[in-house]
């Protein structure tokens, strides 16, 4: 609501719709609506659940029980699959993106991060899934690491299962909001980041606008 009230916000309009945005992602992120069903993701230690209530008769129904789940984790959907990334409760700082097709209750991992990372956020674009930020570790002396955060970005496309490297955001950031929005993307805050930038798919830019 703070934020919200901020001049800038109120004054510019596609601010303030990426803000109205931003809120329905975080109060919907772990539910995820397809025709008259909506798709719950009920978290709990190294594993989740995926529910299904039907809204024409009020019923609702696990539909399965997923393992080895990190306790960090982000959802998007495309169509009729629900794509879930997130850390392995067994490998450290190993991420993997999965799947849950809807319409046959079925749930596969489909591919693995090209670098060890945590942290990510994930957004659906026009049929492709995009990923930024996060921290990984680096060398800090001979004998010691450190995590840092990043600021790359990268775009993963379902029907090829090929990982592409996109321009990076202009600022590392971790623990953020990734929205998209009228064909575009914006990053929002983050751990110690106040900053919102835009990334535009068909030149391949980031542009800050906060």
């Amino acid at each position: 609501k703070h934020f919200s009230s901020h001049s800038f916000v109120k004054n510019y309009i596609s601010c303030s719709e990426l803000v109205d945005e931003a809120s329905k992602k975080i109060l919907s992120e772990s539910r995820i609506f397809d025709d008259c069903r909506i798709y719950f993701l009920r978290e709990m230690r190294n594993s989740f659940s995926i529910l299904h209530l039907n809204l024409t008769n009020g019923e609702c129904r696990t539909e399965i029980e997923i393992q080895d789940c990190g306790f960090y984790h982000t959802t998007s959907s495309i169509g009729k699959n629900i794509y879930f990334f997130g850390e392995s409760s067994k490998e450290y700082l190993q991420s993997y993106l999965r799947v849950f097709d809807c319409e046959n209750c079925s749930w596969s991992t489909v591919s693995k991060i090209p670098e060890n990372r945590s942290h990510m956020k994930m957004v659906a674009l026009n049929g492709l899934l995009f990923f930024s930020g996060g921290f990984q570790e680096v060398p800090d002396g001979p004998t010691r690491v450190k995590c840092t955060k990043i600021s790359d970005f990268f775009q993963y496309s379902p029907h090829t299962n090929t990982w592409t490297d996109v321009k990076p955001m202009n600022q590392a950031r971790w623990a953020h909001e990734l929205v998209a929005l009228n064909n575009q993307i914006y990053a929002i805050g983050g751990f110690s980041n106040s900053t919102v930038e835009r990334y535009d798919p068909s030149t391949d830019e980031w542009r800050f606008l906060a």
